[in-house]
């Protein structure tokens, strides 16, 4: 409302000076507050400001790895109070407490959220996004995982660059080592520790970018850079964790069937694929039932990134419908670059469950988003996403 009065009045009106005095006022108050929503209403008023405006994108890419339902959420533990219920600092947006608009609540809060049965609309991101948008902000581009769509990536892992103008043209990396320079782009990623490496390239086109994360990039916030011959350089910025656990799913949209092949192991040794899946057009796939009411092992082999670098088998587990799996392996594929394989054994007593969501664990990380956007085909990776498992959903945990 006080923006509104702000933007409202007229230049020449003797009240503007006085609001204008009042509003710099609150803003000296609330400037190192790491709050989106009054950064891009500074926008609006004062125009552009390069450390803010970088500030605002690096609030929203926070925002992007917060939970997404209302739980409970106690910090007291974990930073120092000045107050029974305010920190002596400001807390990271991504550790805040659980709200439908988050920018409206104390960065402060130690404590506060809900049961966790109320889903974010989201209000809080797309408000303060598109009204920097409107206001002239530039959001260069976002930096996802290819599987997932989700904000976190980890070293030797696929990711996604989605924008505008990123490449002059459209190319697919020829067979054989993928190349550091492709169409006339190269990606560099500079991580936590400021060591700077050039990414594997498997795709690039005007409006997205497929590529591996380079190997031995420190966790931590990672800027990565486009770079085109031409000298034009945008940059944006990721999260990259030691791993980042992703599953690719069917129709290329980060949800639905799991991309995946089911076997059965007959008598003689020899496997016999199962059907598990059909697509009535683009993004329309659906699953089909797997057949495990037989006396011989039925396996399913699911296809994501972000998973290599667990620290053991033992730290990897996957549920169908609460029920646990048998994990036999968990680590690269070794066809494609940076694709992971996790393979699984169904047991018999998951016979009649019907369509349930897998939910896989790794290293105890925590739920990556799969839901986020839906990409282009990853060209790469057609032939591995041929067949399908038959489960409803392929959440990453």
């Amino acid at each position: 409302t006080f923006y509104t009065l702000i933007r409202l009045e007229e230049a020449s009106s003797p009240q503007r000076p006085d609001y204008i005095e009042a509003y710099d006022t609150f803003r000296g108050a609330t400037s190192r507050h790491g709050n989106a929503q009054f950064n891009v209403i500074d926008r609006a008023l004062k125009g552009a400001d390069a450390p803010r405006d970088a500030e605002t994108i690096q609030l929203l890419n926070d925002w992007m790895q917060r939970p997404r339902r209302d739980t409970w959420e106690d910090l007291r533990s974990k930073y120092a109070a000045c107050g029974d219920d305010r920190a002596c600092e400001v807390i990271p947006v991504a550790e805040r407490v659980r709200t439908d608009f988050l920018w409206q609540r104390s960065p402060f809060l130690l404590y506060g959220g809900g049961a966790g049965t109320i889903e974010s609309a989201g209000i809080d991101f797309i408000l303060p996004y598109w009204m920097g948008r409107y206001y002239g902000m530039e959001f260069s581009f976002a930096v996802v995982s290819a599987a997932s769509g989700g904000p976190l990536l980890a070293p030797d892992s696929i990711g996604s660059i989605f924008g505008s103008s990123l490449a002059a043209s459209t190319q697919a990396a020829p067979a054989g080592p993928l190349p550091l320079r492709l169409g006339g782009v190269r990606v560099e990623v500079t991580d936590a520790a400021g060591a700077v490496r050039s990414a594997p390239l498997y795709f690039v086109s005007p409006a997205q970018i497929n590529f591996v994360v380079p190997d031995g990039v420190a966790p931590g916030v990672a800027r990565v850079a486009v770079v085109q011959d031409t000298g034009a350089r945008t940059t944006a910025l990721a999260t990259v964790r030691g791993v980042a656990p992703a599953l690719f799913t069917a129709n290329s949209s980060g949800q639905g069937p799991a991309a995946a092949l089911a076997f059965r192991l007959e008598s003689n040794g020899q496997f016999t694929e199962l059907p598990v899946f059909s697509c009535a057009g683009p993004l329309l796939c659906y699953a089909q039932q797997i057949d495990v009411s037989g006396d011989r092992p039925v396996y399913l082999s699911l296809f994501g990134t972000g998973i290599r670098h667990r620290s053991s088998l033992a730290a990897v587990s996957a549920t169908l419908g609460g029920k646990a799996l048998p994990v036999l392996y968990a680590g690269p594929q070794n066809q494609y670059a940076g694709l992971d394989q996790v393979n699984v054994q169904l047991p018999r007593e998951l016979r009649g469950m019907g369509e349930k969501d897998l939910a896989l664990t790794v290293d105890r990380v925590s739920r990556c988003l799969v839901e986020v956007r839906h990409r282009q085909d990853f060209e790469p990776l057609a032939d591995a996403r041929g067949s399908v498992s038959a489960v409803k959903s392929a959440e990453a945990f």
